[in-house]
């Protein structure tokens, strides 16, 4: 261990308050974070790191050796904010695919949040021999707890079988390429936050007995069955007058696993991204959420997980709108395959 972990180590033992050294320490490794995450080991220079702290260069020996322990103490920090944040997970309970979307949430919070930025492990070959071993040995387990989770949710039947090895390794590139292009804009990391875990987890879940989807539909006849019930839209406006309460509603639905339950999904959410005519009030807001089907929107509304524990949260967070849509029928010239559906 490095003389400046060892202090580090040392004044957090009594979980007192984090000193100065600590402090600057920590502003170092964010700021070296992101340093190595834009230009790479090779294409980034303590200087630049000093640069964007307003400090020199002789002033980062204060607390590593050298650029190679820096990177090192960097990949380091962002192994121990991912064994946190799947430990915090693990700790609240639930069921296999509760406790892994939790961990993706947590994991990402700290990314896109004060905690971030985060170093991209991706050049750990230029380690020294024994910081590339110990930071491999904490990705593999890491990776290997994720894979524990994964098989619970399979044991306790939240989680499709699967190989937990490949989906894992999926999971977890999409979470840690994620410091790769954010940049630190407060309004994608609220929408990384929102959708992220349900996006990297969809395809988990199992799929309900007895309700078919509209593509399998497709695959199995080659056609779409005139008398299938269409799927739908279930379209929220929205004018929101207590965030923190609408916090904890989203929150919530998002750990409740419902939509992924009711084969659902958002197909939008948030404001839009270009006005082409009049204005777009700015208290409102909009949710697009897609079912296969009416019966699939209902049954979700009225589940009394939604009703009862999940859409009380949002009493008095503002005034809401909810309608369900029928969506149309695909043009025969669109190429099914490129509708995504």
């Amino acid at each position: 261990m490095s003389k400046s972990r060892e202090t580090a180590a040392a004044g957090t033992a009594d979980g007192g308050p984090a000193t100065a050294f600590q402090l600057k320490r920590g502003r170092l490794l964010q700021a070296a974070a992101a340093c190595f995450n834009r230009k790479g080991y090779s294409g980034t220079s303590l200087r630049d790191v000093a640069d964007k702290l307003d400090m020199t260069d002789a002033a980062i020996y204060h607390y590593v050796s050298g650029k190679q322990e820096l990177v090192y103490e960097c990949y380091l920090r962002a192994a121990e904010i991912g064994t946190a944040a799947l430990a915090r997970a693990v700790g609240e309970g639930g069921s296999g695919l509760e406790q892994a979307r939790r961990y993706l949430r947590y994991h990402l919070q700290a990314m896109c949040g004060d905690e971030g930025p985060i170093a991209i492990m991706s050049e750990i070959p230029s380690l020294a021999p024994r910081h590339r071993d110990e930071i491999l040995r904490r990705s593999r387990a890491h990776g290997r707890a994720f894979e524990t989770l994964l098989e619970q949710g399979i044991g306790d039947g939240s989680i499709a079988p699967c190989d937990v090895r490949m989906t894992g390794n999926a999971i977890m590139g999409a979470v840690n390429w994620v410091p790769k292009w954010f940049h630190g804009d407060p309004a994608v990391a609220a929408q990384i936050l929102a959708e992220f875990p349900a996006i990297l987890t969809r395809g988990l879940a199992p799929r309900p007995r007895g309700l078919v989807s509209r593509s399998a539909l497709r695959q199995s006849s080659g056609t779409m069955d005139e008398n299938a019930s269409p799927p739908v839209f279930m379209v929220v406006i929205g004018e929101i007058t207590d965030r923190e309460k609408m916090k904890a509603y989203s929150e919530a639905l998002a750990e409740s696993l419902l939509y992924e339950q009711h084969q659902g999904y958002y197909a939008a959410i948030g404001k839009p991204v270009e006005m082409l005519e009049e204005e777009w009030p700015s208290h409102q807001g909009l949710v697009l959420a897609r079912f296969p089907s009416a019966e699939h929107a209902r049954a979700f509304w009225n589940s009394d997980r939604y009703q009862n524990e999940i859409k009380p949260l949002r009493s008095g967070a503002g005034r809401f709108t909810v309608g369900l849509f029928e969506e149309l029928p695909v043009p025969g010239h669109v190429d099914w395959a490129k509708v995504g559906f």
